[in-house]
């Protein structure tokens, strides 16, 4: 991996020593109302991932991971608090809960059920320990870097999970090879990233011993949901198809963001500027600082009052604030809206790669993009360079799907030749046409805002905010020179 900063010394030092180290909070996009059939759930959990936390809930609740709605994942070495969402269920008995390595900070009804996107951005606070000399100078100097030119947009380590093989188990779904799938999923043991049973369970796979198997996979349910379902059929498509959607939509979705990375890479040098035939992609406008809403009608809660916003009504606890996307100089704004208006909360974002229109004056041609700006191709480069210089527009890549718009000219010429080189067309993602994919497009930069560097002993804490969808280990990459 290459980096932007390239020519500045990193601090060096270690990240997620412990989960406390890496906190991160969610900027909502809008406030639960209180009311309505669904009950939101401000969740701080820590040392798990977003999906297991909400694995622990939905079985405590009787209910299935699919009924839990969240807008984003959120790391598992790391201290999170995020919104989740349950239709029709007991309020009070939800803010009770008490589960291992979660709580539940606060309750609130609302209207609709939280979607993939629903969220303005995130704050990060980081500590860096043993760090090298002069790392807070070379901390900012990095960060001020990627303040006047963007942070590179491009998907980490995590999106691509512990084996670092989401994206190629996406692909052979993506491609209708499930034999393939099957064998890279429940077989291939890697002692580094498996635990012993774990190994022993896909040596069995790969011995052909799948009875035997299936019992071992009893720690990881959707390994064995979809073993069983071999074992039950021995069709392999069909097992494949015993996947949990969210699961499949999380690895063809690691396909994606493979390919968006590979065209990042060629593109890393100029990532701020825009070049005929880019798909350049309009950075929304940053909503105006609100006053206060009312207090919400039902909130409860057991965490700490602390962790929240002023506005709860019971339990001493609260949610987090409601703030403008991220953006330059202005994330970290916090905008809270009245009941009136989060009531009727925006309709949620298309499904991935949906254009619905839009645009703005002046861009006649644009077309609105699901992850909140709109996108438009690019035919004066020199004219549409002083809104590139101001963060205004920015050169997008592709996430590919069968309806997605490829760039022209140069950076259209990049997005095939990556595309060749995967051996992905968009017109393959048919196969996979229950997950309601057609293809976006990403930004190739992201404005960082609110960015802060404090020593603390030999080590140093940085604070800063990203847009949804941005990643703080890339930051974190830059500074520290340690992906």
């Amino acid at each position: 991996m290459r980096y932007l900063t390239e020519g500045l010394p990193g601090t060096g030092g270690r990240i997620k020593v412990h989960p406390a180290d890496f906190v991160v909070t969610e900027i909502p996009l809008y406030e639960p109302c209180g009311q309505g059939d669904h009950v939101y759930l401000y969740v701080e959990k820590q040392g798990i991932g977003s999906l297991e936390a909400a694995e622990r809930i939905a079985r405590a609740l009787g209910r299935t991971r699919a009924d839990v709605g969240m807008a984003g994942l959120k790391d598992a070495q790391a201290l999170t608090r995020q919104w989740m969402s349950l239709e029709r269920t007991d309020i009070d008995r939800a803010a009770r809960l008490r589960l291992p390595n979660v709580r539940i900070l606060a309750a609130a009804r609302h209207r609709n059920k939280l979607k993939i996107g629903h969220l303005a951005g995130n704050r990060f606070e980081v500590r860096i320990r043993g760090c090298g000399p002069d790392a807070r100078n070379r901390a900012e100097a990095v960060l001020a870097v990627l303040a006047a030119r963007g942070v590179p947009n491009r998907f980490d380590y995590q999106r691509f999970g512990r084996r670092g093989d989401n994206h190629l188990l996406g692909r052979a779904l993506v491609l209708g090879r499930h034999k393939e799938f099957c064998d890279l999923f429940l077989g291939r043991p890697r002692a580094q990233f498996d635990s012993p049973r774990l190994v022993r369970a896909r040596q069995l796979y790969d011995q052909g011993s799948w009875h035997e198997a299936v019992g071992l996979f009893a720690g990881s349910p959707d390994h064995q949901r979809v073993l069983a379902a071999l074992v039950r059929t021995r069709d392999p498509a069909r097992a494949a198809a015993a996947l949990p959607k969210q699961l499949a939509r999380l690895l063809v979705g690691a396909l994606q963001s493979d390919i968006f990375n590979a065209v990042l890479e060629r593109r890393l040098d100029s990532l701020d500027r825009v070049e005929a035939g880019d798909m350049a992609y309009i950075h929304p406008k940053l909503p105006s600082s609100g006053a206060a809403g009312p207090p919400m009608s039902e909130q409860r809660g057991g965490g700490a009052a602390a962790a929240g916003p002023p506005n709860a009504s019971r339990g001493g606890s609260a949610g987090p604030p409601t703030a403008s996307a991220a953006g330059p100089g202005a994330a970290g704004q916090e905008t809270r809206r009245a009941n009136s208006e989060a009531a009727a909360a925006p309709p949620p974002p298309s499904a991935p790669g949906e254009y619905t229109g839009g645009g703005r004056a002046g861009d006649a041609t644009a077309e609105r993009s699901p992850r909140g700006g709109a996108v438009f191709r690019v035919e004066d480069a020199q004219a549409e360079a002083p809104r590139a210089e101001r963060f205004q527009i920015s050169p997008s890549g592709p996430i590919v799907a069968h309806k997605v718009t490829l760039a022209s000219g140069r950076p259209g010429e990049i997005e095939r030749a990556v595309l060749a080189e995967k051996g992905i067309r968009p017109e393959d993602f048919h196969r996979v046409k229950f997950l309601r994919l057609r293809g976006d497009r990403r930004p190739l930069r992201v404005p960082i805002a609110d960015a802060a560097v404090q020593p603390v002993g030999d080590d140093i804490l940085v604070r800063f905010t990203l847009p949804s969808g941005a990643y703080a280990t890339v930051v974190l990459a830059e500074i520290t020179r340690q992906a």
